[in-house]
């Protein structure tokens, strides 16, 4: 596995990152890109696929733990009157 592939994969989790902060719709808007550009583009072998899908997986995970752990501290910090 080249340096590349996995900057690639780096690039694809700090891109989800950002989508999380601006918001859960627009993680779920670069999950399904990042899905058919993995599916459909230009990925011909079976083995980077299955990287990239895993990526993907991994990366929108963690990314819906940091939003929960976000919206719980957000919560946390209200005062209710």
């Amino acid at each position: 596995m080249t340096i590349a592939v996995l900057a690639f994969q780096l690039m694809i989790f700090i891109s989800m990152f950002i989508a999380i902060l601006l918001g859960r719709g627009w993680l779920k808007v670069a999950t399904g890109f990042w899905v058919i550009f993995t599916l459909f583009g230009s990925i011909y072998t079976m083995g980077l696929m299955a990287l990239q899908l895993i990526t993907i997986y991994f990366s929108y995970q963690v990314c819906m733990k940091f939003w929960n752990w976000r919206m719980a501290r957000r919560g946390a910090t209200r005062v209710s009157r």
